[in-house]
């Protein structure tokens, strides 16, 4: 949760501290530890610090590297510090700033894919009078950026930006159609013109005036794992995924997980205790949370969670679920200009901050458990193009046992047949069977049009995929979604706010190689969903888990506000939303949403509500950094 931020000026005038302090404060709580910048000619470099370890609070941030001209601010953690350090010549214990340095020194600007962990960057090469920075591997760090007239500006967070740009904030109208279409396709776009997000996997290089991005790592879609015996591949995943715990638990302080009672969220809280009772964890101890959401039906998963505790011998505390006003939302996105959250993700504040107060400043959650451990209807494809019937035949003969024939047809259909057409007949068929999206019918006919030409870019992108077979196109995709960053990123920042780092194992990218890596049919075993994964855990979770195949819904953190939201935008007539939707279609859907149950997601109404509250930013009474004094 520390941060970075930055300016290059690109007439070369001498750099001034006031705008990089300026923007430290406006996300100061990254910074318990100190705030920090220094000014090198034209470049001023600013640290917001957070110290995890003692290690990583013995190297002055921003960083100048002794005899070499070179200096840089770093937001993460290197979880191969042990072997880069090697590698490199270095002491085993060398903070991870200084291998950074010393990687950059050694492969240039191919030094991010030396690297494996949360991170990102900006290194000023002073002596070539050139900028690089970085984003890790799955984006699990952000990194926004600003290209203006005369400077290029960089900050952990959006706020710090939008407070520098020059002239009046103009809306996206990518982003706001990609919000009110529900169809995110951009891992670039915020809600503003020239405020960008560098993209996971990427460096951006500015020099002379100029900048280019440039992906320095994708998943390897041409190796596969085989393994002889099905035992080896669940014998490759416990050994992968304990390492995986164990180097992102470094921490000197106790690690916070995130225990809902789910297969994912349990088995990392469950590596880590055995990790614990064996002496290889990197902390202290752990400490496991959950929200007590008894009483409230499908979002209750209390029995679950306590269970895992039960399992591991240690207690899981229970914290209420946080909910907040409508106004709550929209001052948030008026104040930092981008998505205000959800009550699905808001509903974790307090969980944040007890484990913040009880002394963790490391979080690990459960998220991509979901993408990168459940082998889906990609099985079927893959028997299909392989031919291999005999399993093709049992995948049918299982689902069909279990949900029916015409189940099992229909996941022979989208997942074996449709997994192995090429991608624009796949494209076509699915235009010419597909009814109109419900949840567009309201949008406005620009809007739809916009829609469309974002939507073409991405199947370009998709059809251009470097991958070796038609059904693996999917998880391309999946190893690109743009919803999951967001919704991190967003998720990130409000675990910033209450002081932690949060962390997610299951998106490094040791894990996803992983994943990418496997037959499909390894992942699930015919009838058997995540088959692997249960397997992996027999002996860490219990049966109560491990059995467990219905997932916890929290529509009911909606209760009240739909209604509320409905009625606020229907009074309010639509003040900045007017040209987005057509009237007739969208008051019968705000009536619908005032007469629906009290617990109800309306989640059309709430992206449209997200756009509005992130474009008052650009009315709201910010005084602007003059950076050019």
């Amino acid at each position: 949760m520390s941060g970075v931020c930055g300016l290059l000026y690109l007439d070369g005038r001498p750099a001034q501290p006031a705008p990089v302090r300026a923007m430290l404060d406006a996300m100061d709580y990254r910074g318990p530890d100190g705030l920090h910048h220094a000014c090198i000619g034209p470049v001023a470099l600013g640290q917001a610090r957070f110290h995890i370890t003692r290690t990583a609070a013995r190297t002055p941030l921003p960083y100048s590297v002794p005899g070499a001209n070179l200096h840089l601010v770093f937001d993460g953690r290197l979880d191969n510090a042990p072997e880069l350090a090697q590698s490199l010549g270095l002491a085993a214990d060398t903070p991870d700033p200084e291998l950074l340095a010393a990687a950059y020194l050694r492969w240039g600007d191919s030094c991010a894919a030396q690297l494996d962990g949360d991170f990102a960057f900006a290194i000023w090469d002073a002596g070539r009078e050139r900028l690089l920075c970085a984003r890790d591997h799955t984006g699990t760090r952000p990194f926004y950026y600003h290209l203006g007239k005369h400077f290029f500006a960089f900050a952990t967070e959006l706020p710090p930006l939008l407070d520098l740009a020059e002239g009046a904030l103009q809306p996206n109208q990518d982003m706001v159609t990609q919000f009110l279409a529900q169809c995110w396709v951009s891992n670039e776009d915020t809600f503003w013109q020239g405020c960008k997000r560098l993209p996971p996997a990427h460096t951006l290089l500015v020099e002379q005036g100029r900048i280019a991005l440039q992906r320095y790592w994708q998943p390897d879609f041409q190796h596969t794992l085989h393994y002889p015996n099905d035992s080896d591949y669940r014998e490759h995943y416990l050994e992968l995924i304990t390492d995986i715990v164990r180097r992102q638990t470094r921490s000197d302080y106790p690690v916070a997980f995130e225990v809902s009672g789910g297969l994912d969220s349990s088995a990392l809280f469950a590596v880590a205790d055995d990790l614990h009772r064996h002496g290889r964890l990197q902390a202290p101890d752990i400490a496991g949370y959950t929200l007590d959401f008894r009483g409230c039906g499908d979002a209750d998963e209390v029995a679950y969670a306590q269970a895992v505790g039960r399992h591991c011998g240690r207690s899981i505390e229970l914290v209420a679920p946080t909910y907040q006003s409508l106004d709550w939302y929209l001052q948030r996105g008026k104040t930092r200009g981008e998505f205000c959250n959800a009550p699905n993700g808001v509903m974790t504040m307090g969980l944040f901050a007890q484990a913040a107060r009880n002394g963790s400043r490391v979080l690990l959650n459960g998220t991509g458990g979901d993408e990168w451990l459940d082998g889906g209807d990609a099985a079927y494809a893959e028997a299909l193009g392989r031919g291999r019937v005999t399993m093709l035949w049992r995948l049918l003969r299982d689902h069909a046992g279990r949900d029916g024939w015409p189940y099992a047809l229909s996941r022979l259909a989208r997942g074996g047949l449709g997994g192995n057409l090429p991608p624009a007949f796949r494209h076509a068929l699915r235009d010419l069977l597909t009814a109109a999206d419900e949840d567009e019918e309201h949008l406005a006919p620009e809007i739809i049009q916009h829609l469309r030409s974002l939507q073409a870019t991405q199947r370009a992108a998709f059809n251009q995929a470097p991958t070796r077979v038609h059904w693996q196109r999917p998880l391309w995709h999946q190893a690109n979604n743009a919803y999951a960053l967001l919704a991190h990123e967003t998720m990130e920042a409000l675990a910033a706010e209450s002081g932690l780092d949060m962390r997610r194992p299951y998106w490094s990218r040791r894990a996803v190689d992983f994943s990418i890596s496997l037959p499909r049919g390894v992942l699930n075993r015919p009838g058997y969903n995540r088959s692997l994964h249960r397997d992996a855990m027999a002996t860490l979770l219990p049966t109560e888990i491990l059995q467990r195949e219905d997932k916890a819904e929290f529509s009911f953190t909606f209760r009240g506000l739909t209604a509320e939201l409905a009625g606020l935008v229907k009074t309010s007539g639509l003040p900045t939303g007017a040209r987005w939707v057509q009237p007739e279609a969208f008051d019968a859907r705000l009536q619908a949403a005032l007469a629906g149950p009290a617990g109800t997601a309306d989640w059309a109404l709430w992206f449209l509500f997200s756009c509005m509250a992130a474009q008052q930013r650009a009315a709201a009474p910010i005084v602007k950094q003059a950076v050019l004094r």
